[in-house]
């Protein structure tokens, strides 16, 4: 072997072997966890964990419950793990949790190493500052006139990076709000623009429907985020006139039962039944029994003309409802028929700027009829060849096939 490659291999040898070269000395290694609040509070308290892990075993930690602000320090003098790779054998953790109860959780980890063989011992800091924002968030419960609901009830939950950080059962005050708040840290990376929180809630009152959902919140510059929900009553899909008549007084009670059929089952889970749309109308010097549905798909006018539509509209809206109508409106003698109208929409996918254009079908149907089709007697096209159709007040035919 040639002299210059034996004085090569010597010469990685002694630098790169953990034996004799500098670097197999002990290092500090210093962890700072720097927490405050936006508005500099002093009443916050938090507990916190901290700990240093090299190779996966914890080589140091602390635990303290304390008011904010506070600074954690923790150092360790790291000797290498000789079994390591040459750039691995200082890598040290450390890993920190942060809970304040109920408001603000989160789990982080920062990570060190050093390889600079020019210095047996050496001090490296680390240091992770959190700096925490308050977020309100408020709920105002009313009902369809604006006015508040005392003492509704409602389940909460709050979630933070998939965990859940509170769980909670409050009611309304007088004037129909509740209030709570969380925190998030201020991140200082543009591309973040919302925090990780998530709001689920569900609230019942008696009288009213339930309701529930889930928000992700987005930042707002005053860090408030009002939610203003109104629930509805059975009886504020009736029209107020028809209502307060002797006929609506007589039928109430059954429409009402079919109004929970139809939401509390979920029977039209693309429709909603529009609020004060039930009434008694007359066509053609007969009474109908007038609903009004939105349906809330828009549909492709490139590919799906009124027509096809319409006879969608029939499936989806239509047929789900008359077997209900039959079984709580069915014997009623107030009425010749129904009057079923359903709000469609269409528009062009292609064109980015197009809107939905709205089209109004009505589908008023002979009782007879209706009870013939619920006893299996006569097919969907009878129904509709039965009937009387009108798309944009424009009466029409509809074919199913």
């Amino acid at each position: 072997m040639k002299p210059i490659s034996i004085i090569f291999i010597v010469f990685i040898f002694y630098f790169c072997s953990p034996y004799l070269s500098n670097i197999s000395g002990q290092i500090r290694f210093t962890y700072k966890l720097n927490i405050s609040s936006e508005n500099h509070d002093t009443d916050i308290t938090a507990n916190i964990n901290c700990a240093i892990l090299q190779d996966d075993i914890v080589k140091k930690e602390t635990s303290l419950t304390s008011k904010l602000p506070q600074v954690i320090s923790l150092d360790y003098d790291v000797f290498p793990n000789e079994k390591s790779s040459y750039y691995d054998r200082y890598n040290t953790l450390y890993n920190y949790e942060i809970e304040i109860p109920g408001h603000y959780y989160y789990k982080g980890v920062l990570g060190n190493s050093y390889y600079d063989n020019s210095v047996v011992i050496n001090e490296t800091t680390r240091e992770k500052k959190i700096v925490l924002a308050k977020y309100i968030y408020k709920l105002n419960i009313s009902d369809i006139d604006g006015i508040p609901i005392k003492n509704a009830k409602i389940d909460y939950q709050l979630n933070r990076n998939s965990k859940i950080v509170k769980q909670n059962t409050v009611l309304t005050n007088e004037n129909g709000s509740f209030s709570d708040y969380i925190y998030d840290d201020i991140d200082k990376e543009p591309s973040r623009l919302y925090p990780d929180y998530s709001f689920e809630y569900k609230i019942n009152s008696v009288g009213y429907y339930g309701k529930s959902d889930l928000i992700n919140f987005s930042k707002s510059m005053n860090n408030i985020f009002t939610i203003d929900i109104n629930l509805i009553k059975p009886i504020d899909y009736l029209n107020n006139n028809f209502l307060l008549s002797k006929k609506g007084l007589s039928l109430k009670k059954n429409i009402l039962k079919f109004i929970d059929i139809i939401l509390l089952q979920s029977l039209l889970s693309e429709s909603n039944l529009e609020l004060h749309s039930i009434n008694l109308i007359t066509f053609k010097e007969k009474y109908y029994m007038s609903f009004i549905f939105n349906n809330t798909n828009s549909y492709n006018s490139l590919k799906l003309n009124k027509y096809d539509i319409g006879k969608l509209l029939f499936d989806e809206v239509i047929r789900k409802i008359l077997n209900p109508l039959n079984d709580y409106l069915g014997s009623s003698k107030e009425f010749y028929g129904y009057d079923l109208t359903v709000f469609g929409h269409t528009k062009n996918f292609v064109d980015e700027y197009a809107t939905d254009k709205k089209i109004v079908f009505r589908f008023m149907l002979p009782n007879d009829i209706v009870k013939r089709y619920k006893n299996k007697d006569i097919s969907g096209q009878q129904v509709l060849d039965a009937s009387v159709i009108l798309m944009d007040d424009e009466r029409i035919e509809l074919k199913l096939q």
